[in-house]
């Protein structure tokens, strides 16, 4: 099966480049990757709940020791999945930083970060979905003086987005 991956085939063919035939290189950069993931999980958690202090740490811990693809950090293959939830879980955490402030540079992050994701791994579709549950069924907090009714204009382009991918 032929999947669409630019993205993840472009940076996997730079480790190529890089590392060819030798292991090390590409279990160092993919630990590194998911380091990064975990930095972003626990990114995510903290903002989700600002007042805890473990809650973060502990999920982060969580995720490092099992993330929900472990062959993704484990099996060098699976390189599309580890790019396809960097993108997607920074995605997530610049659109949380667009919610809080307000900050459009903050929005368009996430955007260009959720095509990324989609170049990367197409199971990054959910995206749209999540974001209207983070407006809507957590609650968030929402920029000064704006009103809930304008939530939509936050995640209705990324649905738009979604439509051009699919097509």
């Amino acid at each position: 099966v032929k999947f669409y991956r630019p993205v993840s085939t472009l940076l996997y063919g730079l480790e190529i480049a890089a590392f060819g035939g030798h292991p090390l290189g590409y279990n160092l950069v993919h630990l590194l990757v998911h380091g990064l993931n975990v930095a972003l999980v626990w990114g995510i958690v903290r903002r989700l709940d600002r007042g805890a202090v473990f809650t973060p740490w502990a999920v982060a811990l969580l995720f490092a020791i099992y993330p929900l693809h472990p062959n993704a950090v484990v099996f060098g293959a699976s390189f599309a999945t580890l790019y396809g939830a960097a993108f997607l879980l920074g995605s997530v955490l610049a659109y949380q930083g667009f919610r809080e402030s307000g900050s459009w540079g903050a929005w368009g992050l996430s955007i260009l970060l959720f095509v990324l994701a989609l170049g990367s791994y197409e199971e990054s579709a959910v995206l749209p979905a999540l974001l209207v549950a983070y407006d809507h069924l957590l609650g968030v907090r929402v920029a000064s003086g704006r009103r809930h009714a304008t939530l939509p204009l936050g995640y209705l382009p990324f649905f738009g987005v979604l439509g051009l991918y699919l097509l």
